[in-house]
């Protein structure tokens, strides 16, 4: 076997075991989500929105791409990984302090002193949560990504179990809270416990200048890449109300909690593997095409399935109330379009080292982001909606024309192979705009359309794999159709 095709075989392979744990992953945090968003108010997810902005910034400087480094180090030794380990002890702890200490200014700044104790007590995840990088990327490394989604969603179940049950019981914010704490550390106790490798506190400063001169563009990058996924919700919170920003948060949160599971089977699987060939052009081509063709068809899919079922999306999931929101969705669910170029883009930047571009795009999109929204504030979350898509798009597009530029690859080829992709979704989109057209959105009728459009979706990529595309057809229909009959067969023996 070619070692072209051997990485071939490891990337659909680690799909595969990624798209079990996906889907997993993606039930119980729907169903999570879906039980929150009718326990709570509007107004709550406003402020757990404010919280997680600031947490999330600091989370991202005490992480500073350590656990990246690790899986992107070909030959990570025990110095390596124990100075890596010591690193997010030292940085967790600075920046669990920085937030503690200015809380009260912080909760002043960006909203009131409602967020002050929630927000020092999830600084108490900071830590752990630069921990936890260190271990996942140990387990990625290894492409262990069956265990590492079991344990995930062992965490994730029992913290939003007890967030539910304080929901229920009248604590609103301090639920969502308390599920968040829980589920870093859990992950990262049960992390700890079944690592091959346990790592201890180590610091060799041959390994430090090793991890900072990868791990330190990385941290640049990662950082302004966090305050640019804040930033609108950070600055709504200065313009706009509390209930307005929640609106638009947890009507974000959901499509943003789907891209992240989805993109996690890309990412996840494609991180430790390119890093692996970073040295092999031509096999780094062959992937790149082929990843772009993979993603782009399975982003097409999700945007063509959220437009369309936009209203029972949201009526299902984040409850009756919600329904007002069904034009932002729509927005938002632009994104998704060029998502998988994102995806892809960041993914081999961070696997083929080249980090500082990667921070310099990410300052650029910040700094392209600050005056889209200040511009379009005047038409409410709307128009912060389309400054984001839009923003988006331009960044999405200038980090793939980098990529193609650094391997060697035509831009238009890339694009050629995202189109093919998307083209198996045009039925799909035929029946969307006949059923709008035709047809009253009534509850009963979009629940016969949603029907209608995955038996649709299954025939396609199911059963008609032409449909989709020769390399489909070719090279991964088979490879999903057997793994999913040797899971059958081991279901029902």
């Amino acid at each position: 076997m070619s070692e072209k095709t051997s990485n071939y075989d490891k990337t659909v392979k680690g799909m595969s075991s990624q798209t079990v744990v996906t889907v997993l992953l993606a039930i119980l945090e729907l169903t999570a989500f879906a039980i929150m968003s009718r326990l709570l108010t509007k107004t709550e997810f406003g402020y757990y929105a404010v919280i997680m902005s600031i947490t999330m910034v600091f989370r991202s400087l005490a992480e500073a791409g350590i656990g990246a480094s690790v899986i992107q180090r070909k030959n990570a030794d025990h110095d390596f990984i124990n100075t890596a380990y010591s690193l997010s002890i030292f940085l967790g702890v600075i920046a669990t302090c920085i937030v503690m200490i200015f809380s009260g200014w912080l909760s002043d700044f960006v909203s009131d002193r409602t967020i002050h104790i929630p927000l020092i007590l999830i600084s108490l995840t900071i830590l752990p949560y630069s921990l936890n990088s260190v271990y996942k990327g140990l387990f990625m490394k290894g492409l262990h990504f069956m265990r590492l989604g079991i344990f995930q969603a062992i965490a994730f179940t029992i913290a939003q179990a007890i967030a539910i049950m304080m929901a229920i019981m009248g604590y609103g914010l301090y639920a969502i809270v308390v599920g968040n704490i829980l589920n870093i550390l859990l992950q990262n106790a049960i992390l700890r416990y079944f690592s091959n490798y346990k790592p201890h506190f180590y610091i060799s400063k041959n390994k430090v200048r090793d991890i900072v001169s990868y791990g330190g563009w990385l941290t640049l990058s990662r950082l302004t890449g966090t305050i640019y996924a804040q930033i609108d919700k950070l600055l709504m919170s200065k313009w706009f109300s509390v209930v307005e920003l929640g609106s638009f948060f947890r009507t974000r949160s959901f499509i943003d909690t789907v891209d992240s599971q989805l993109g996690g089977i890309l990412d996840v699987t494609l991180f430790p593997i390119l890093s692996n060939i970073q040295d092999d052009n031509k096999a780094i081509q062959n992937a790149y095409e082929k990843s772009m063709y993979m993603g782009c068809a399975l982003y097409s899919l999700l945007f063509v399935s959220f437009f369309f079922n936009a209203k029972l999306i949201i009526f299902c999931v984040l409850g009756p109330q919600w329904l007002d929101q069904i034009l932002l969705f729509r927005i938002l669910s632009l994104s998704m379009l060029f998502y998988a170029f994102s995806r892809m883009a960041d993914c081999f930047i961070r696997s083929l080292a080249f980090v500082r571009f990667g921070f310099f795009i990410k300052l650029l999109s910040c700094l392209l982001l600050i005056p889209g929204i200040f511009f379009m504030k005047d038409h409410g979350a709307l128009g912060v909606a389309v400054a984001v898509v839009l923003v988006n798009l331009s960044m999405s597009l200038v980090k793939t024309a980098f990529i193609c530029y650094k391997t060697r690859i035509s831009f238009f080829l890339i694009l050629f192979n995202a189109v093919r992709g998307a083209l198996c979704t045009i039925p799909l989109v035929i029946m969307g705009v006949l059923f709008m057209s035709l047809f009253e959105e009534s509850i009963y009728n979009l629940i016969g359309f949603c029907i209608a459009f995955v038996l649709a979706a299954f025939l396609i990529f199911g059963l008609f794999p032409s449909l989709v595309g020769k390399t489909y057809k070719d090279q991964i229909y088979p490879t999903i159709k057997t793994f999913v009959l040797s899971r059958l067969k081991r279901t029902h023996h």
